[in-house]
């Protein structure tokens, strides 16, 4: 599907002739933005190590007030039962296991899964990416949303205890 955001581009591109990166600044400064489908359709990169993406997954819930402990092995494991990241909202009641994965050809291990389907079978908040599916996790929990290309927090209440 092809939304505003796409359409201007590709217009602005053929009218002026110039190229998809001012094309795209001129439609942001025009008040249009891509979707957060589009976000989360951004090109991989294949030579990013799955390490070096677990540090900017980490980032991006640090930044969206995640407390992250990380669980994962410094080393290739034969046994590896939880996932690699444990979020804790420092406000909200949310929570979650994220097993990250690299940009391109990440899979998961049959243990992998198996601790992802014992999450989803008990109501365990659970993900599993890159950075990209971390920003599209963000979304679908309600606490970010897409303005003008960017990720940013939905301001929500805070929640106390006792209400």
């Amino acid at each position: 599907m092809i939304d505003d955001f796409e359409m201007m581009v590709s217009s602005i591109m053929e009218v002026t002739k110039c190229d998809r990166t001012k094309a795209e600044a001129t439609a942001r400064l025009n008040g249009y933005a891509p979707s957060a489908a589009a976000i989360a359709e951004a090109v991989r990169d294949d030579k990013v190590l799955e390490k070096d993406e677990q540090f900017e997954v980490t980032k991006v819930f640090a930044s969206f007030n995640f407390k992250v402990r990380n669980l994962s092995q410094a080393r290739a494991s034969k046994q590896h039962t939880l996932g690699d990241l444990y979020c804790m909202h420092r406000e909200l009641p949310i929570v979650f296991w994220w097993e990250t994965k690299r940009q391109v050809g990440g899979r998961l291990s049959a243990a992998q899964i198996e601790f992802r389907d014992d999450c989803t079978r008990c109501n365990v908040g659970y993900g599993t990416g890159d950075r990209y599916a971390a920003r599209t996790h963000l979304i679908k929990l309600g606490l970010a949303h897409v303005v003008n290309g960017v990720l940013e927090p939905i301001r929500t209440a805070r929640v106390n205890a006792g209400e």
